[in-house]
């Protein structure tokens, strides 16, 4: 794997969805919201990235990373 290619994948989405957002028929609450949530997305997808490939054990805190994040997705769905 590259990890360039990653990053490329990450940045070239990030400017994707901001310009569908931004050029959208989208209400000013709803912008703001999209953005910030794929900004925090492509925050944490980056540093996995990053931890990935930086250290040995990165691979085992970007699994748990998912993990919880999964975990998180499944409570916030059930309790809404």
């Amino acid at each position: 794997m590259d990890k360039k290619l990653h990053y490329r994948f990450g940045i070239i989405s990030y400017i994707i969805t901001i310009l569908h957002l931004i050029l959208g028929d989208y209400a000013g609450e709803e912008r703001i919201s999209g953005i910030l949530f794929f900004s925090f997305a492509i925050i944490t997808y980056i540093s996995f990235v990053y931890l990935f490939f930086r250290y040995e054990s990165g691979k085992v805190i970007v699994i748990f990373g998912l993990i919880l994040i999964a975990c998180i997705s499944i409570s916030l769905t059930y309790l809404s």
